[in-house]
């Protein structure tokens, strides 16, 4: 399979650094020893941070969720922000929510931007184990996840996709493509090099991360081809990587709670395992 590459998209790591801008807000700050800040990373309209951390002076590893909403929900859900905190709690890392700008065009260019700097942000905190950070996306989320995590010297230790779209010119065919050709601005015809831009598939390489993939095989607005394409492409370059297919039209946060077998782990569990044996690396 040709590798592409595209010149825009693969500046977003080099264009987006960002001074480190003080915490807008301390939030609540739960019985269970997990702390809450909400912190901004940059000046567009809901470049905000909903970071989660033990209370320890150590460094730990990372995870940034990055949530769905089909490009247009700039902010993380409640019930997110719930299973962040769960993840928090038992693993002991960081968890970082990213809010990201959804209003604000080029839409295709400015929200894998904004989502590049929150990463290169967290990457400085104190609290952070930079070598130790994971992407984790959603539905959209993982489109944006997915291309920020796959161009060259991201950082990026691992990914988790969970009903992820990873080639939007295939995406434009699911019953979200409405949907899609709000965010790429263009249709398929007109906006070729686009599509193919913000298709995560084309930006992996050898040196791509550990990639988690989840799909549920009915999933009206992620078809499996794009699932089995990612996948195809990882094992040809030696990336390792692992994918559940579920027989389920569940999608996103739903698909979390449904279980790898019929007695095997949530994909939630799964995934963490996962990231787990990615940062003892």
């Amino acid at each position: 399979m040709r590798r592409y590459r595209s010149r825009l998209v693969a500046a977003l790591l080099a264009i987006v650094g960002v001074l480190a801008i003080p915490v807008v807000a301390r939030l609540d700050a739960a019985d269970t020893g997990i702390k809450l800040v909400k912190l901004r990373y940059g000046a567009l309209p809901n470049e905000t941070i909903d970071l989660l951390t033990p209370r320890t002076t150590q460094r730990r590893p990372t995870v940034v969720f990055i949530h769905g909403g089909g490009w247009q929900r700039a902010t993380v859900l409640p019930d997110e922000l719930d299973n962040a905190r769960s993840w928090a709690e038992k693993m002991g890392w960081v968890v970082a929510c990213v809010n990201y700008p959804t209003g604000t065009r080029p839409y295709w260019f400015t929200q894998p931007s904004a989502v590049a700097a929150a990463v290169s942000y967290l990457r400085r905190l104190p609290q952070v184990d930079a070598a130790r950070l994971a992407v984790w996306g959603e539905s959209a989320g993982s489109e944006l996840a997915m291309s920020v995590a796959y161009q060259p010297r991201s950082h990026v230790r691992a990914v988790v996709s969970v009903s992820g779209p990873t080639d939007m010119r295939v995406e434009n065919g699911s019953a979200a493509h409405d949907l899609v050709r709000r965010f790429e601005e263009a249709a398929p015809a007109t906006g070729y090099p686009r599509y193919l831009a913000t298709s995560p598939v084309a930006h992996v390489s050898p040196s791509a991360p550990a990639t988690f993939q989840a799909i549920g095989l009915a999933d009206p607005f992620v078809p499996v081809d794009q699932v089995n394409e990612l996948d195809h492409k990882l094992a040809a370059d030696g990336v390792r990587h692992v994918t559940f297919e579920l027989p389920t039209s569940d999608h996103a946060a739903t698909l979390d709670q449904d279980r790898t077998s019929p007695d095997g782990p949530t994909i939630a569990a799964a995934a963490l395992s996962f990231l787990r044996s990615a940062f003892a690396r």
